[in-house]
């Protein structure tokens, strides 16, 4: 498209600011953001079928048994959402996510994000399926919901930061995937 990497990921991040009242540019966004986000869960699904070695525990599993049944309490679920949100956002995590390549980093967010879940006490599995079910049953509790929102930011932010950190240091191995328009 003939647009620098570094310059378009910025730009990108102020597309709901800069066009609030644009109806299509908005609707381009979100089909764009949620083309993304199927994308980070087909990696994250292909990558968690053959887990490598090098992908150890960043947080320790809480001691004994693991909530896999029943809904999150609200304290629970406010005490995983700032944790994970730090964690993501923490210069450890964004440097662990640009040391891989550009689609390596959605599957190890996703990892750290479930990781979290069994530092928490949670089961990873029902916590996800508890996490997708937050605006549902959380609807009317703005701190939860603002929680839940700086989630998804602190996942994207995170390997926002992590593309540019690793696009500000090229390395022999990050040659272009696709020619100049």
């Amino acid at each position: 498209c003939g647009i620098e990497q570094e310059h378009g990921c910025k730009q990108l991040s102020q597309v709901p600011q800069r066009f609030g009242g644009d109806r299509e540019v908005l609707a381009a966004f979100q089909e764009f953001v949620k083309a993304c986000q199927n994308s980070a869960q087909a990696a994250f699904l292909r990558r968690a079928s053959a887990p490598s070695a090098d992908q150890g525990a960043r947080f320790p599993p809480a001691g004994g048994e693991l909530l896999s049944s029943g809904p999150l309490s609200r304290e629970l679920l406010l005490r995983f959402l700032a944790g994970v949100s730090s964690a993501l956002l923490s210069g450890d995590a964004v440097a662990d996510l640009a040391s891989l390549p550009p689609e390596a980093m959605p599957a190890r967010c996703v990892a750290l994000q479930r990781q979290y879940l069994e530092h928490c006490g949670i089961e990873q599995e029902h916590g996800c399926k508890q996490l997708s079910q937050v605006p549902q049953r959380f609807g009317g509790d703005r701190e939860v919901l603002a929680a839940f929102q700086e989630f998804v930011k602190a996942c994207q932010n995170s390997a926002q930061a992590a593309f540019l950190r690793r696009a500000s240091a090229p390395s022999a191995d990050q040659g272009a995937r696709f020619p100049p328009a």
